[in-house]
C-alpha cells in the first residue's frame, strides 16, 4: 500500500508542477515506462530516482521526508499476497436476462 502511495504523491506533484511524464523521465535519465511503474505503483522508486524527482518536482521538506519514508517500507503491488480485485460472477437472474 505505501508504495501505491508513493506513486499517487509523485504523480499528483508531477502534475501539480505541469510535468509531463515524458519530461520526468527525460529529466532523471529514465523512461515514461519508468515513471509509470512508479507513479501506479507497480515499481518501488529508488533512492536516486527520489532524490532526482524530489529536486524536479519540489515538495516541501515535510512532504519528501513523508515520501523517504514510505519509499524505505515498500513492496509492489504486483509482490503482495492478496489477489487483484475481480468482479463477482454473475447471479443466475442476471443471467437468464440476456
Amino acid at each position: 500500500m505505501a508504495l501505491w502511495l508513493v506513486g499517487r504523491c509523485l504523480d499528483l506533484l508531477r502534475t501539480a508542477r505541469g510535468i509531463s511524464q515524458v519530461e520526468a523521465g527525460a529529466a532523471i535519465g529514465s523512461s515514461v515506462r519508468i515513471i509509470r511503474g512508479i507513479e501506479t505503483g507497480t515499481r518501488p522508486v529508488r533512492p536516486g530516482e527520489l532524490t532526482a524527482l524530489c529536486r524536479l518536482y519540489q515538495p516541501s521538506a515535510a512532504v519528501e521526508a513523508r515520501l523517504r519514508s514510505l519509499a524505505a517500507d515498500s513492496t509492489p503491488l504486483s509482490a503482495t499476497s492478496a489477489p487483484p480485485p475481480t468482479r463477482p460472477p454473475p447471479t443466475r437472474a442476471a443471467r437468464s436476462a440476456r
